[in-house]
């Protein structure tokens, strides 16, 4: 894997339930930072389970070590705030990354 084009700190998130009020809520938190390539698909609509999705496609690459405990239901943050919920992540060559096909959360990451 080509290091030079790991050139963003990418922060995964993983869900905690967390009691309020005797309510239980999800909040997220924070795992170890790592750097990966970002790069953002065209802005097309997308057909998912019978409905259009227009979020934002957005594929993260990364090295297999630094994100061998991300699933699907973890999401990743970036720098600039933006935050990208996991759909499906593809193992490259034989664990020598990670390629993880992203939505562009529409809701501000809540």
């Amino acid at each position: 894997m080509n290091a030079g084009r790991l050139d963003t700190l990418v922060t995964p998130q993983s869900s905690t339930p967390t009691w309020s009020a005797g309510e239980a809520t999800d909040s997220w938190v924070d795992g170890t930072a790592f750097w990966a390539s970002v790069d953002e698909a065209t802005g097309r609509e997308q057909i998912r389970a019978g409905q259009i999705d227009s979020r934002q496609a957005v594929v993260v690459t990364a090295r297999y070590s630094d994100t061998k405990a991300l699933t699907p239901t973890d999401r990743l943050a970036l720098p600039d705030g933006r935050i990208l919920d996991i759909e499906s992540i593809r193992e490259i060559r034989r664990r020598e990354g990670r390629e993880f096909l992203c939505l562009l959360n529409s809701d501000g990451g809540a």
